[in-house]
């Protein structure tokens, strides 16, 4: 059983950096046409084969990397430990064998990366934008600016997008890389995907994925895509790690990759069978102007947000079987989509403001605070939390309210009291053994699945 990475972040960086190289690329107000380059020598793409298959299910081969262990869940939860973090800390991660991160985007703030029984480290990095932790015990990747930081066997690594220039003739050195936008592991801690943006002094805009084997951290894919305007991504792998997902948005426009793994079986694709392969890429024009205020993933369902006519729409699509619908609900003032899980029958949606952090010298650092959490069902909506949810795939969807941890209604796992708590994050382990809630006490409720 696995669980889908935690959708509903506590934070979302807008982090603004020098040289104009680091400028949010959602002021450019274009949509474009994505170009994809794949630069996989390995692999080969006839462009008879690269058309869209819409919304034909894949004919995925069957799993050849299993999970690093089977759980079976029982649906019984319970208060494992109350875990104190550095004062400030606005963001938690945890796995499933004790280790925790916990960072924050105010000045002065360490970043930690301990266990729950109480062996810290501080790390050099004062801020991530996000991270996430592996199945494999001990392995986290967290992403800030233009760095991807990657913490296996007690050994921090630096990834860089490609194209990164860390080379110059003359001082001082201005490293010109691309931005880190996203990180997935896959479900079995095999692959660690990155996507990476950037543009240059002309204007033009390059995107780029990079797919590493945890095993030997070397390049298994790389693959090049092209939007004249902006083009941040997000990524995610299906449940099953036969899928990895690319969505870059631009504008009002959408555009996603779906790569084979592993590869499909086909007696009439040239590339049969071979892995890494782009198997459908598909754009799609949304119907209003620079409008998308979201795109991510859930379990296998990818979503994209956008504001019509004062109404919040959520268009989502299941990226194996092909199945797509749009839900839609009344605007909240002054707050944008920026997260959404859930299925078409239930979708819930986390609802965000613009907070400013000074940093001192005239820096700022923008990031997205959840002001209120509704749910969608049929024509139904309603506010169910001003904070705190996430999908857990035995328990469903889960949110916090009234010193409760809720749990959706057909869950197996009952509800549990954490008591009195002003949560600032909630995460889930990659198996889902264990659920973390910060308080801005400094504190941290562990909660047992078993």
């Amino acid at each position: 059983m696995k669980v889908s990475v935690v959708i509903s972040i506590t934070v979302m960086s807008l982090a603004f950096f020098s040289c104009k190289k680091g400028e949010d690329s959602s002021e450019k107000k274009k949509s474009s046409t994505p170009v994809l380059k794949k630069t996989n020598p390995s692999i080969k793409t006839d462009k008879k084969d690269s058309k869209s298959s819409k919304d034909k299910p894949l004919e995925i081969k069957k799993k050849t990397h299993p999970s690093p262990a089977k759980f079976v869940y029982k649906g019984e939860v319970s208060v494992s430990k109350k875990l104190k973090v550095t004062k400030g800390s606005r963001n938690l991660r945890i796995d499933d064998a004790g280790n925790f991160l916990s960072w924050g985007p105010e000045k002065g703030v360490e970043t930690v990366y301990g266990t729950f029984n109480g062996k810290d480290k501080k790390l050099d990095v004062k801020y991530f934008h996000n991270a996430v932790f592996s199945s494999r015990a001990g392995t986290f990747a967290a992403f800030s600016g233009d760095t991807l930081y990657v913490e296996s066997t007690g050994e921090m690594k630096k990834y860089f997008g490609k194209g990164c220039q860390t080379k110059c003739e003359t001082e001082p050195c201005i490293r010109m890389c691309p931005i880190i936008s996203d990180a997935k592991f896959s479900f079995n801690g095999k692959y660690l995907a990155y996507f990476s943006w950037f543009a240059d002094a002309a204007g033009d805009y390059t995107q780029s994925l990079t797919v590493l084997d945890t095993t030997t951290w070397k390049v298994a894919a790389l693959f090049d895509y092209s939007f004249e305007e902006g083009g941040s991504g997000s990524i995610g792998f299906s449940d099953d790690d036969s899928v990895l997902l690319v969505q870059i948005t631009s504008g009002s426009t959408l555009f996603t990759d779906r790569i084979s793994v592993s590869g499909v079986r086909d007696m009439v694709r040239l590339d049969s069978g071979k892995p890494w392969t782009s198997i459908a890429h598909e754009k799609m024009k949304l119907p209003c102007e620079d409008c998308i205020e979201f795109s991510g993933l859930s379990e296998n369902w990818y979503f994209t947000a956008y504001e019509k006519d004062g109404k919040s729409r959520i268009y989502m699509k299941n990226m194996i079987t092909g199945k797509k619908s749009t839900v839609s609900m009344n605007a909240i003032k002054d707050a944008s989509v920026c997260a959404v899980t859930g299925t078409p029958e239930k979708v819930v949606v986390s609802h965000c403001i613009l907070k400013e952090y000074e940093l001192g010298n005239g820096r700022k650092r923008y990031v997205r605070r959840i002001q209120a959490v509704t749910s969608i069902e049929g024509d139904s909506t309603a506010v169910i939390s001003s904070f705190g949810v996430f999908h857990h795939s035995f328990g469903g969807t889960g949110y916090i309210s009234d010193d409760y941890l809720h749990f959706s209604e057909k869950s197996k796992i009952r509800d549990i009291k954490i008591g009195k708590c002003n949560v600032e994050d909630v995460t889930v382990s990659p198996l889902g053994r264990k659920i973390g809630v910060l308080c801005s006490d400094n504190n941290a409720v562990i909660i047992d699945v078993k």
